[in-house]
């Protein structure tokens, strides 16, 4: 009974991501590109990230390019969004959901074309980042995990990274 015991006490109850660490997981899915209507492409570099405890979500800031063969350059912006996140089981992952545009400005595009960003840009900017992977847990910790049957139950943006608790898997399930 006490070796049963001393390896449910392996499995951690929950830990937490630096802020450092979130943005290096990231920015591996950048830089992405989104056509709008076939006629340009939005391009996404990495965002720059920032947590945001007092709603329990983290904020992505990020650089965009306008481009297509109906404009007669490319443009420069900046988005500014924020996110929660959800547990994928199938991967083991960490994902953006909930993907909210607070900002998205493109400097010196004609009034045309701005109104159409501001028409179809804020959904490929929220497709950017929506199911972007945050985290993967790793093997040692899935390992641990499953053998103490715990499961990531819930998510909280702290002053310090993201706070990821875990819970029993019968009790996540429900």
């Amino acid at each position: 009974m006490a070796v049963g015991l001393a390896g449910c006490s392996l499995a951690p109850r929950s830990y937490t991501l630096s802020q450092d660490e979130l943005q290096t997981m990231v920015a591996k899915a950048f830089p992405r590109q989104y056509p709008l209507l076939g006629l340009v492409t939005l391009n996404v570099n990495a965002p720059a990230l920032g947590l945001k405890p007092e709603i329990n979500r983290i904020n992505a800031t990020m650089t965009a390019q306008l481009n297509g063969k109906v404009l007669p350059h490319s443009f420069d912006g900046a988005m500014d969004l924020d996110f929660a996140l959800r547990y994928e089981p199938r991967d083991h992952t960490l994902r953006a959901t909930q993907v909210h545009v607070n900002s998205l400005m493109m400097t010196g595009l004609p009034d045309g074309l701005a109104s159409m960003l501001h028409a179809y840009a804020p959904r490929a900017a929220e497709q950017a980042m929506d199911d972007v992977i945050v985290h993967t847990l790793r093997d040692e910790d899935l390992a641990k995990l499953d053998k103490a049957d715990r499961l990531p139950a819930s998510f909280t943006v702290t002053k310090s990274g993201l706070r990821i608790d875990f819970d029993q898997k019968s009790k996540a399930a429900n």
